[in-house]
């Protein structure tokens, strides 16, 4: 791995979490606010994103343990509350990171070796509304 002035750890952790921009800045956003509690639509307006991407990033976020969900009369919140103690200080460095060497934590993110472009392109989709709604 090329020296990018990055923590070993930190770099091994975005290559192995972290799979589009829009993926850590939702990290990132609820990370900032860890006693708030987010809905889908919170982070979509905060971000300002499509709903239905925040709400894959948000579902892949929560499976790798990264965030909590609960569920509510309202529907599901989210907190930023990591499973594992040990990837506070990690989130905490990709945060510094991402700060001071943000062309750097990108280039991590979509260098990597035999990915395709669709995790990019994902944040330009357009979606058409559904019936009704």
């Amino acid at each position: 791995m090329p020296d990018t002035g990055i923590p070993e750890p930190v770099c091994r952790f975005i290559g192995a979490q972290i799979n589009s921009l829009e993926q850590l800045e939702v990290l990132l956003l609820l990370r900032r606010l860890p006693e708030q509690a987010w809905t889908v639509e919170e982070v979509s307006r905060q971000l300002g994103s499509s709903l239905m991407s925040i709400a894959s990033r948000i579902d892949d976020l929560a499976a790798a343990g990264l965030i909590s969900r609960r569920e509510g009369d309202a529907g599901p919140t989210y907190r930023y509350e990591p499973d594992d103690p040990r990837v506070l200080a990690l989130v905490d460095g990709v945060a510094d990171a991402y700060k001071v060497r943000r062309l750097a934590v990108i280039d991590l993110i979509y260098g990597k070796p035999g990915r395709d472009i669709r995790s990019f392109s994902d944040a330009f989709k357009i979606t058409r509304k559904k019936q009704g709604s």
